[in-house]
């Protein structure tokens, strides 16, 4: 189950039907299986599941989804052409995401009191 549906992203990016791919909902599934895997499973659906979704998603239409698959690119040269990927099978958290999740405590263990 996503966090975000369709219409809630499209207000969120301030978008039309028109301006979004035809893969969306597996992109809001996809991005909320993410937050569910960077939360331990602590994420309720919530506003803030809900924006967490949609700026993941908005990161994947920005910068592609194939940086959470591979990774982010590390290093890049020229000449004989080379491409390394860091975090190769670490998922890629958006900035924005990873920013309202920390505002609400999500994304560390905090502190265990006996």
């Amino acid at each position: 189950m996503a966090y975000a549906t369709i219409d809630e992203l499209l207000d969120y990016l301030h978008l039309t039907n028109t301006d979004v791919p035809s893969d969306i909902e597996r992109l809001l599934a996809r991005a909320s299986e993410l937050l569910d895997y960077a939360t331990r499973n602590r994420l309720i659906a919530s506003e803030i599941a809900r924006d967490a979704t949609c700026a993941q998603v908005e990161y994947w239409l920005t910068m592609d989804e194939s940086t959470d698959i591979l990774g982010n690119i590390k290093s890049f040269s020229i000449k004989s052409f080379s491409v390394d990927y860091g975090n190769k099978g670490i998922p890629s958290l958006a900035p924005r995401a990873k920013r309202i999740l920390l505002r609400t405590g999500l994304l560390y263990k905090g502190v265990g009191v006996r």
